[in-house]
């Protein structure tokens, strides 16, 4: 579980720093939220040092308890640790960085300029691992992870160019700096493998179909279940069916790369619906309003309402 917050360091940590990046300044923004993203008790944009650690930041700026050397959150504003209460809870703090799920402890990632470092309480009893969300958009396509960054591949269901054309340019405003455009006819094993991906298309699109049927492995909070969207609570129950005007946009890291969802090599978006009313109507969400989920996991877009997921 230390592993999974986000949290943990080397039995034997080894001091990689520089004492050259002192000297140099970045700016980042740190969030802290809790509930999935609902409720946020701290975002703000802050100078640091570069070589800076995120527990450094994070500890600068708010109250928080620590274990193992430092290598456990054990509670950020008297927010504890589900291991610490009685009974126990499924709760803890897990570290997001531009959206990826961190594979290394706050204690030893070293910040880049432009980073946005998340620190999300949420409940784990039924995703375990959840390995991205969309908030931090567009941090994960403009900085990538750890200060190495990809390609960022638009793969669209056939008729859907247009649309891929309209996010590359939304993408472009943005400052992501390469952004290319691909159908299932035209994308590259190492595109699809190694890049970025943000996949428009139905249920039926056949990378819309794959991800589906790896939901649960996948750490997912909805599904098509035969042409229904169905979307799950944090514990796992059935909240919602949706039968049609019912879009979303979801985020996963890269399932299509070998070295597997916790690499922090390449992020995975998922733009789809129940209908192409409903496509349309999240690409817009994300074109124009993605500030409407900068702390979410994912988001279900209706007419005129856009909830979290889960």
């Amino acid at each position: 579980m230390a592993v999974l917050s986000g949290c943990a360091q080397p039995s034997f940590p080894v001091d990689t720093n520089d004492p050259s990046d002192f000297h140099e300044v970045a700016a980042i923004r740190l969030i802290v939220s809790t509930d999935f993203g609902r409720e946020v008790l701290f975002n703000e944009e802050v100078t640091v040092r570069k070589g800076e650690t995120c527990l450094d930041i994070l500890a600068d700026k708010l109250d928080v308890g620590t274990a193992y050397g430092g290598g456990f959150i054990t509670s950020i504003e008297g927010i504890k640790s589900g291991y610490l209460k009685y009974p126990v809870e499924r709760k803890d703090w897990f570290l997001y960085v531009n959206g990826f799920l961190s594979n290394t402890g706050g204690l030893t990632y070293q910040v880049s300029d432009g980073d946005t470092v998340h620190w999300y309480y949420r409940d784990w009893s039924f995703r375990q691992s959840v390995s991205a969300i969309t908030g931090s958009f567009p941090g994960a396509f403009k900085y990538g992870y750890g200060g190495n960054n990809v390609a960022t591949t638009i793969w669209h269901e056939s008729g859907w160019k247009e649309e891929a054309s309209r996010l590359q340019q939304a993408l472009f405003a943005q400052g992501v700096q390469t952004v290319l455009i691909r159908s299932s006819d035209e994308i590259s094993q190492d595109e699809k493998q190694n890049h970025h991906l943000i996949i428009i298309g139905s249920f039926q699109f056949p990378p819309v179909l794959e991800i589906n049927r790896n939901w649960d492995r996948l750490g997912m909070f909805c599904r098509f279940n035969n042409g229904i969207l169905e979307g799950y609570s944090p514990q796992g129950e059935l909240a919602w069916e949706k039968s049609s005007d019912a879009g979303i946009i979801i985020s996963m890291q890269n399932p299509f790369n070998p070295l597997g969802t916790g690499a922090c090599r390449n992020i995975c978006w998922v733009v789809s619906g129940t209908d192409k009313d409903s496509i349309e109507m999240s690409l817009n969400t994300l074109c124009h309003n993605h500030q409407s989920f900068e702390y979410y996991t994912g988001a279900l877009i209706t007419p005129g309402e856009l909830l979290p997921l889960p």
